[in-house]
């Protein structure tokens, strides 16, 4: 059993969160330097203490003590990705400690492990939806607005291998994640029908094995080639290539973000050793959803709003069931 590190200050709830690796928390720190210390709140900058060293914060709210817990459903789980973002800011209103001067993040990993750890472990939910960001500082209420905006760090993506556990008495263990990359292990619940995910569940669950498998084989230095009529661009470090938050993917081009097609996100992805789907068997979303909605199944309407025409007709529907319900309701009455 891995022992607990140096011990942290008492909260409510327990803790889990990724820390950035050092170059990264260093620039991180570098942008809190910049605010004035006149306009910071009492909570400060990040890194003036253990717990507020550059991180993202994967799920508050446990209530368990026990690392071991936690350990389990992070089982088999590989190293998680995340791509930052832009600064922009928590007003005042939200966080109760002045605004909170933060750097976006996008992270399906971080997304599924999130809800993961909700679904397995009892928790309190302080914050229901999750918004992953890194911390820069906590400044006074009306003074977010003066940092937000910086891109020195938009676009750079890290790969971390633990997930850090504080408990709500203090204690800090470190879990690692030793999962094969692009592997996501099976869990108890039963995986939702194609039907059931919303479009963008559908697209991450396809493209982030395909986007994964890519980057290892930039790692190991397997050549991989974009090619289209005008040129073919190697892409020469794993962060040159990501998947966003709905599910697509972009591939660096200079400053600029590219997004790619599928056809070219499956030629990248047989480079690096997956086989392309055949076209027999591919399976397409809307197809999926339709047919499902045509047989009858209770489509959620948080998968139709992709498709205004499916929505449509569901409350049209509801809407005639309820009418009749209603008259026939009137009727016995007056029976």
């Amino acid at each position: 059993m891995t022992p607990p590190k140096a011990e942290r200050e008492e909260h409510s709830f327990g803790n889990t969160q990724v820390n950035l690796p050092p170059d990264t928390a260093k620039a991180v720190l570098s942008l809190a330097a910049v605010i004035p210390d006149a306009d910071l709140a009492p909570n400060g900058r990040a890194g003036q203490s253990e717990a507020t060293a550059p991180h993202v914060t994967v799920k508050y709210g446990l209530h368990t003590t026990d690392v071991e817990d936690v350990r389990k459903v992070l089982a088999g789980e590989p190293p998680v990705t995340v791509t930052l973002g832009t600064t922009s800011f928590f007003p005042g209103s939200e966080s109760g400690n002045g605004d909170v001067v933060k750097i976006d993040v996008d992270s399906p990993d971080l997304q599924r492990l999130n809800k993961k750890i909700a679904e397995a472990l009892d928790v309190t939910d302080t914050h229901p939806t999750y918004k992953p960001h890194v911390t820069i500082a906590y400044v006074k209420e009306g003074k977010g607005k003066d940092f937000e905006g910086d891109e020195s760090l938009n676009g750079h993506t890290v790969t971390l291998d633990a997930i850090r556990f504080s408990t709500s008495d203090g204690k800090i263990f470190e879990i690692p994640l030793t999962g094969k990359p692009g592997s996501i292990p099976a869990t108890v619940s039963k995986a939702p029908e194609l039907w059931q995910q919303t479009r963008r569940e559908f697209k991450i669950a396809e493209n982030q094995p395909r986007v994964s498998a890519i980057r290892e084989a930039i790692t190991r230095g397997t050549p991989i080639v974009l090619t289209t009529n005008a040129r073919s661009t190697r892409l020469g470090r794993p962060t040159h290539i990501r998947l966003t938050y709905d599910g697509g993917v972009e591939m660096a081009s200079g400053k600029k973000w590219v997004a790619l097609v599928d056809a070219q996100i499956e030629a990248l992805a047989g480079q690096a050793g997956i086989k392309p789907v055949p076209f027999a068997d591919k399976v397409y979303h809307h197809a999926a959803v339709e047919e499902a909605f045509n047989a009858g199944l209770d489509v959620p309407e948080t998968v139709l709003v992709d498709y205004p025409i499916l929505l449509n007709e569901k409350r049209r529907a509801q809407g005639k069931a309820a009418s009749e319900a209603r008259a026939a309701a009137l009727t016995a009455a007056t029976t």
